[in-house]
């Protein structure tokens, strides 16, 4: 392993149907990580449109249910 590797933090995270606080969570880390991963256990389609739409220029490993 060695020390100048690149560091990288991927965000995971399990969600439901959250829109009321999701945006302020999303936005107060996107600036901190360089990917994504999404687990669903039953979020609605404006769910999934919000985080697509704060995350966009992220690069994400797909939305897992």
């Amino acid at each position: 392993f060695e020390s100048s590797a690149k560091k990288t933090i991927c965000l995971n995270m399990v969600i439901k149907n959250q829109n009321d606080s999701i945006a302020k969570r999303l936005n107060s880390v996107k600036d901190k990580i360089d990917s994504w991963v999404i687990v669903d256990t039953g979020a609605s389609q404006e769910t999934k449109d919000l985080i697509y739409e704060i995350l966009a220029e992220i690069p994400n490993a797909g939305w897992h249910r």
